[in-house]
């Protein structure tokens, strides 16, 4: 469908396993950008109808698509 940009946050068991839990991730269809192991946190793009695949992924704890912010334009009568 779309791809949807997720952050995945591990499980306290596997947070000194993200290599282990990045292959799985891959396997289930999530292509990694960044990870950064030493917060148990990474972060990639997949097909919105893998999201139940990733979060039943063996040392998920979240997997959630990111928020996006939008800031309205610049007025001078509006406080930015």
């Amino acid at each position: 469908m779309s791809d949807v940009t997720l952050k995945i946050v591990l499980d306290d068991a596997h947070r000194d396993k993200p290599d282990e839990v990045c292959r799985a991730l891959t396997a289930a269809g999530l292509r990694i950008e960044n990870s950064i192991p030493a917060i148990g946190v990474i972060f990639g793009t997949a097909d919105s109808e893998n999201l139940e695949r990733l979060k039943a992924t063996e040392g998920v704890l979240e997997a959630e698509p990111e928020a996006g912010y939008q800031l309205p334009p610049l007025d001078s009568n509006t406080p930015q």
